[in-house]
C-alpha cells in the first residue's frame, strides 16, 4: 500500500529533521570541498554539472557521475532519469559533503513517474558536530517474485514508466549557505531468475581470517582512485580529523569484513586526551551508502583502539527486506576515520588494517549481461567500473564470477509486493 500524500510529505519533513544517528545515511567520512584538501576523502571531480532548476522541465541525470548545487533552507532540485530498458531498475543516489566541514546537513531524493505516481524515497542528514558525507541512496525496480503482488497493480506504474522524476531536497537544518551534490544513476537490465536465489541475511561483526606478514599500503583519498586491495594486513596513517580510504572487490554471495587496530598512547598521553577520541571504520557499497553495512569506532586511550566493520553477504534478495545487508557487488569502500585529535605533536594517527572477503561468488542472470549502465553508452560489469586486479600483487584478490561480470539486482524492496518506500537502516550498528 502506498502512502498518500500527505503522509509522504510528512515522512519526507520528519526524515530531513533527524539527527544523523537516527536516519542512518551519514557516512563517517570528510566533506571533499569544504574543509582541508589534505584530510578529506575526494567526489569526481569531472562529474558534469547539472542543473536541475526548472520544474516544468526536470534535467536529465546521465549514467554514471554527475553534480549539481544546491541553495539552502528547503532548495528543492528537479531531475529525470530515462530507462533505455524496459522493466530495469534503476539505482540512484545523491551523496554531498555539505556547505562547510562543522554545518549540520540532511539531503532527500523522493522518486515518481511523469504522472506523479508515488515510487519511493530516501534521506540522509549529520549534525553539526559530525564529520562526514551525507547520502541518499534509493532504487526502483521489480517487486520480489516470491510475494504476492496481485493487489498492487497501482505501484506497476514506477517499474513500467520510461521516464522517473527525481526530486531532490535539502532540509531545514541545512542553513543557507549552498552545496554540491554528487548524483550516481545506474540502470540495471532485469534478473530472469529470482525465486531460487539465497533468503536475504546479515553478517555479524567478527575477527578477520587472514594471516601474513602486514604490509605499508597508505589509504587514498580520491573514491574512484584508492588503493584497489584484497586480502591482506594493511599499514598506514590517518590525519587526526580526516580519513583515508581502501577499494575491496566484493561479489554476489561474498562477505567483505575489516578491522582496524590503532596502537596504544603512553600514559601521559591518555590521561591528557581523555575518553571520546575514535578511530572508526565503515564499509560503502557501490553507491557510496553505509545503510546496508556494519561500521564501529573505538576509543584512543591508554590500550590499542579497535574496530571490526562487515559487508555482507552480498545477496540478490537482501533488497526485498530493509533489515537485512547489501545487495550491490562491486567495489566496496573501506574508510578509516578519525577524530580530531587535541594532543601536541599527534597529527597522524597510525593503524594495522586487516581486510579478508569469505565466501564463493555465485551468479545472478539478467537479460542482458553485463547487466549494469553505469555510464557511456556500453553496460559495466559492477556499479564502479570493471572488474581489476588488486594493486599488489602479493595480496588475494577476490575472484569474479565468469567473465568478469559481477551481477546485482536492485530492486525495490517489497512490502507485500510492489515497491515499497526503502526505510534507511542505521549505518553504524
Amino acid at each position: 500500500m502506498r502512502p498518500s500524500s500527505t503522509a509522504r510529505r510528512l515522512l519526507l519533513a520528519s526524515a530531513l529533521l533527524l539527527p544523523a544517528t537516527a536516519s542512518g545515511a551519514v557516512l563517517p567520512l570528510g566533506p571533499a570541498a569544504a574543509a582541508e584538501a589534505d584530510t578529506q576523502l575526494v567526489l569526481p571531480a569531472d562529474a558534469p554539472a547539472v542543473d536541475g532548476t526548472d520544474a516544468g522541465a526536470p534535467t536529465t541525470l546521465p549514467r554514471g557521475w554527475s553534480r549539481t548545487t544546491l541553495g539552502g533552507d528547503g532548495a528543492t532540485g528537479y531531475f529525470e532519469v530515462r530507462r533505455e530498458q524496459e522493466g530495469s531498475t534503476v539505482h540512484v543516489a545523491a551523496v554531498t559533503p555539505g556547505a562547510g566541514p562543522d554545518s549540520a546537513e540532511s539531503i532527500s531524493v523522493e522518486v515518481s513517474t511523469a504522472a506523479e505516481d508515488y515510487c519511493t524515497q530516501a534521506s540522509g542528514s549529520r549534525t553539526e558536530d559530525e564529520l562526514g558525507l551525507v547520502t541518499a541512496s534509493t532504487v526502483v525496480g521489480p517487486a520480489d517474485p516470491a510475494l504476492d503482488t496481485s493487489g498492487d497493480a497501482a505501484d506497476e506504474p514506477c517499474v513500467d514508466a520510461s521516464t522517473l522524476q527525481v526530486e531532490l531536497s535539502r532540509g531545514a537544518s541545512a542553513g543557507s549557505a549552498s552545496t554540491e551534490v554528487w548524483f550516481r544513476v545506474v540502470e540495471e537490465s532485469p534478473a530472469t531468475d529470482v525465486e531460487g536465489l539465497p533468503e536475504p541475511a546479515e553478517a555479524e561483526r567478527g575477527q578477520v581470517d587472514v594471516s601474513g606478514e602486514p604490509q605499508d599500503r597508505p589509504g587514498g583519498r580520491d573514491i574512484a582512485d584508492a588503493p584497489l586491495v584484497g586480502d591482506g594486513i594493511w599499514r598506514g596513517t590517518v590525519p587526526a580529523g580526516g580519513q583515508v580510504a581502501y577499494r575491496v572487490a566484493v561479489a554476489e554471495g561474498q562477505t567483505l569484513r575489516a578491522e582496524v587496530v590503532s596502537p596504544a598512547l603512553s600514559g601521559d598521553q591518555a590521561t591528557e586526551l581523555g575518553y571520546g577520541t575514535d578511530i572508526s571504520l565503515a564499509l560503502l557499497d557501490p553507491m557510496l551508502s553505509a545503510d546496508r553495512t556494519l561500521g564501529d569506532d573505538g576509543s584512543l586511550g591508554s590500550e590499542p583502539a579497535r574496530a571490526q566493520a562487515a559487508a555482507g553477504p552480498v545477496l540478490h534478495r537482501n533488497r526485498f527486506d530493509s533489515f537485512n545487508g547489501p545487495y550491490l557487488p562491486g567495489e566496496y569502500l573501506v574508510v578509516v576515520a578519525m577524530d580530531p585529535v587535541d594532543l601536541d605533536g599527534l597529527d597522524d594517527v597510525g593503524y594495522t588494517l586487516r581486510l579478508g572477503v569469505e565466501g564463493e561468488p555465485t551468479t545472478v542472470a539478467h537479460s542482458v549481461e553485463p547487466p549494469f549502465l553505469a555510464g557511456g553508452a556500453a553496460t559495466d560489469a559492477v556499479p564502479l567500473g570493471a572488474p581489476a586486479a588488486a594493486d599488489d600483487e602479493a595480496s588475494s584478490t577476490v575472484q569474479y564470477v565468469a567473465g568478469g561480470a559481477l551481477v546485482a539486482v536492485g530492486l525495490v524492496l517489497a512490502a507485500g509486493g510492489g515497491l515499497l518506500v526503502r526505510r534507511q537502516a542505521v549505518s553504524r550498528r
